[in-house]
């Protein structure tokens, strides 16, 4: 009826006229349903129907969509600063505490905006577009209003194709790895490699990690994904070793997701007796939030991992919380320097305050004082290398030394 009246609404308006149509989604509205119970939560609604209807009149059309979502239709506000002073007014008057046999509920909405006749000429135009902006709201913090942007829509679709593309994706071998050599300064070899994924969608072309691994780990894919670097990189090891290539170890990421909600020692395990690799071939890294979590689950990984003959590196150490104790106890054999730490080395290699160095030098420090390697990233000057000799990190990975290889170009690197 909804979607019937607003098309009447459409075709009878007049040249220069135009409307906007609010979407309303009430944030969280499953929580309350799980604390008060379902009864509470359909008084909620039938309370806030009533209070939609109090404060829209009979001037506009008002619709709940199914759940938790509303719109309505507001006419006759064409200038825009108008509109956003009576939507504004509108998310703060209905998200006012409304009061139910269970108690008190405290209210948060979220409010998309959609212009008519600048947003869309038709109901699935215009409803979709109210949605995505009312999506951003959430994605803002919830509680606010958004009008719709199409450049925001353009990035949402693209991020809804990539979220939808990674299954098939693997399936159909659009991803590939690349290896980052790990160089020795003194003993001035190669002595690892860091394996790196690489999408290559067949529409969008080269999609970055940083964009794809969060919509992995999102939807839970970035196990699968993760089980495919795995076998990837020791079926590309057994390559190299059987082309009598000089092998050395080449570290795997992995996400916290798989970590934690994965069968991460049960993967492994079946990867390195499948294409018997020495599991000391492939260190695990894995990030400072996870080895520092000191659930018995996280310590029972990593002893498994470690019993297995698996080394295990901090990722990124630094930028999270790190405790001392834990980093004595847990069995680990390598802290990565941050990229963003090798970055605050002076270009001159001339330190004039102390403090924007304090990070790296400590962590080479506290590395020698517990007995483990470690590896710098990011390294792209010869200031950066000169430092980084000078107090005591031999291993360097960046664009300095070299960029991600292909296997092929690695292979002839080493």
């Amino acid at each position: 009826m909804f979607e019937q009246q607003l098309g009447e609404l459409i075709a009878g308006t007049q040249g220069g006229t135009c409307w906007a149509l609010a979407y309303v989604n009430i944030d969280r509205f499953r929580e309350i349903n799980n604390a008060m119970g379902v009864r509470a939560g359909d008084e909620a609604l039938a309370q806030f129907s009533r209070r939609l209807l109090d404060l829209t009149g009979n001037r506009d059309l008002v619709c709940r969509l199914g759940g938790d979502e509303f719109a309505l239709v507001i006419q006759n506000h064409c200038a825009r600063e108008q509109l956003e002073g009576t939507v504004a007014r509108l998310v703060n008057d209905i998200s006012r505490p409304i009061v139910v046999s269970g108690g008190e509920i405290e209210l948060r909405v979220s409010i998309g905006v959609s212009l008519f006749p600048a947003d869309g000429r038709a109901y699935e135009e215009l409803i979709r577009a109210a949605c995505s902006a009312m999506n951003q709201a959430q994605r803002d913090g919830g509680g606010v209003y958004r009008f719709f942007d199409r450049s925001v829509n353009i990035m949402e679709e693209r991020r809804l194709t990539l979220q939808q593309g990674i299954r098939k994706g693997l399936q159909r071998g659009e991803f590939f790895m690349v290896y980052q050599p790990k160089y020795s300064i003194g003993r001035q070899q190669v002595v690892g490699a860091e394996a790196l994924v690489r999408w290559n969608h067949p529409a969008l072309g080269l999609i970055s990690p940083v964009e794809f691994i969060p919509l992995a780990e999102g939807n839970g894919e970035v196990i699968e994904m993760s089980e495919w670097i795995v076998d990837t990189v020791c079926r590309q090891i057994v390559e190299w070793k059987g082309r009598g290539i000089r092998i050395v170890p080449v570290s795997i990421n992995i996400s916290p997701v798989h970590f934690w909600r994965g069968s991460l020692v049960d993967t492994l395990r079946s990867a390195v007796q499948r294409w018997q690799v020495d599991p000391a071939l492939l260190p695990i890294e894995v990030t400072e939030g996870v080895v520092m979590d000191s659930s018995e689950k996280t310590m029972h990984v990593l002893e498994e991992l470690r019993a297995l003959g698996f080394h295990i590196s901090i990722d990124d150490f630094g930028t999270g919380y790190s405790s001392m104790k834990y980093l004595s106890d847990l069995p680990i054999s390598e802290l990565k320097i941050d990229r963003s730490f090798v970055m605050q080395i002076p270009e001159d290699g001339v330190e004039t305050n102390g403090a924007s160095t304090a990070i790296p030098r400590a962590i080479i420090q506290l590395a020698t004082e517990f007995g483990l390697s470690v590896v710098a990233e990011g390294v792209e000057t010869q200031a950066q290398k000169q430092f980084l000799v000078e107090h005591g990190c031999d291993v360097i990975q960046g664009y300095l030394f070299s960029k991600p290889l292909s296997p092929e170009d690695f292979a002839s690197l080493l």
